[in-house]
């Protein structure tokens, strides 16, 4: 807390709100870089565990912030739900570009998840989130739109509830 203090009165950091920030976009930069790989990684598994503290009723008004941070802190888990849960909200606001992006950051970080059943399960959410997007964003016949709802069809023949099996064979 001292150290923090010193940093306001040194004009360092600064009051916003009820969060403190850097003065300068260059500092921040500079202070993250000095840190190192372990220590950046361990400072965003902090503040994902702060977002899901601080937010808990209101998660998906920070799930943007709670998915960046849960990426860069290796909270793998974490990081894919709060990404399908960002796509799905930017989707819904017609943000197509960056629902895609969501999507597809949270289907390459599935590999990290270990009990086949947790990652099944995850992935057909994620595809059956991901079919209407392709959709919109790149048309109904682009590449990949069949593939994608293919292979959320084996997931939900496998572990998916009858609806999921429906949608993957509607998305088809």
């Amino acid at each position: 807390a001292e150290a923090v203090e010193e940093l306001v009165r040194r004009r360092i950091l600064r009051h916003f709100g009820e969060r403190l920030d850097f003065v300068h976009d260059r500092i921040r930069e500079v202070v993250y870089q000095e840190s190192g790989p372990e220590r950046q990684r361990a400072l965003h598994a902090r503040v994902t565990g702060a977002i899901e503290s601080v937010y808990t009723e209101s998660l998906d008004d920070h799930v943007e912030r709670l998915a960046h941070h849960a990426v860069r802190g290796g909270l793998h888990d974490t990081a894919v739900v709060a990404l399908r849960r960002a796509g799905s909200k930017a989707f819904s606001n017609s943000a197509h570009g960056e629902a895609l992006h969501d999507f597809t950051q949270a289907l390459q970080l599935l590999v990290h998840i270990q009990r086949v059943e947790d990652r099944d399960r995850e992935e057909l959410a994620l595809r059956l989130a991901l079919g209407p997007t392709l959709q919109v964003a790149r048309g109904h016949a682009a590449p990949g739109v069949e593939e994608n709802y293919r292979r959320a069809s084996e997931l939900a023949a496998r572990t998916g509830t009858a609806v999921q099996r429906f949608q993957s064979l509607w998305g088809l």
